[in-house]
């Protein structure tokens, strides 16, 4: 039988997943030389489209299907190196152009600049600065995770505020409150996404989850709402 001789029958709860979540990111910053040593290549602008577009896919991806994402995940390796370029900072530019669509409309353009500034700096930083935490915490827990895999951890379960983040341009006026509401339930959901993440990417005990997810939201929460006191602060400027 051939690799294209297949049938709707053969398609499992994996093969779903996987045509949701491949597995696979692409990384347009690394090639080879004729020496086979690994270079570094400014990516073109096909590039930087095509990895946009995937890091949304991911994104989307692990909204609509948590657990199985998680397993896949899991699997993968990601440099932290490699998680900024690759998803990270496409997302958050892309989210910050568009709230600064947004707060130009509604505030000075100083403010709407220095806040969308330290708007993309905030999305950049919190999964890194979580990262840090789960690591710690983790090992209070039983469970064991590099900080590689915890910032894969954290970047993936922010991808509902990155995506509510997009709609930025929108809020305006009324609107306003339809994306405030949108990105509070993002940010409800991204706990979710952590809840269910939690025993797959740590490893710790199924009785130890809720302590855990508990202590890592409770840090995030006070750290979170000093870096958006910070931000507000300098969109009032």
């Amino acid at each position: 039988m051939s690799d294209h001789d297949t049938t709707p029958e053969n398609e499992t709860g994996s093969g779903k997943q996987e045509q949701l979540y491949s597995g696979q990111h692409i990384d347009a910053g690394e090639s080879k030389s004729s020496d086979g040593s690994e270079t570094t290549a400014a990516p073109s602008a096909q590039d930087q489209i095509g990895i946009l577009i995937e890091a949304i896919k991911k994104a989307v991806s692990i909204c609509q299907d948590p657990q199985g994402c998680w397993k896949t995940i899991k699997t993968e390796e990601w440099t932290i190196e490699q998680l900024y370029r690759n998803f990270l900072v496409p997302l958050a530019l892309v989210a910050g152009v568009s709230q600064l669509i947004g707060l130009v409309l509604t505030v000075k353009v100083v403010g709407a600049v220095m806040g969308t500034l330290m708007n993309i700096a905030m999305m950049l930083a919190m999964p890194f600065v979580g990262a840090i935490v789960v690591e710690k915490c983790a090992t209070v827990f039983e469970g064991k995770i590099d900080l590689d895999n915890a910032l894969k951890y954290l970047a993936f379960t922010y991808s509902p505020t990155f995506l509510a983040a997009m709609l930025g341009m929108f809020g305006v006026g009324w609107f306003q409150i339809i994306t405030g509401l949108i990105s509070l339930l993002a940010g409800l959901y991204a706990i979710y996404l952590f809840w269910e993440g939690a025993v797959p990417m740590t490893d710790i005990p199924q009785a130890k989850k809720m302590p855990f997810v508990v202590m890592v939201a409770a840090i995030m929460i006070v750290i979170a709402i000093i870096a958006a006191t910070i931000m507000g602060f300098f969109i009032a400027l």
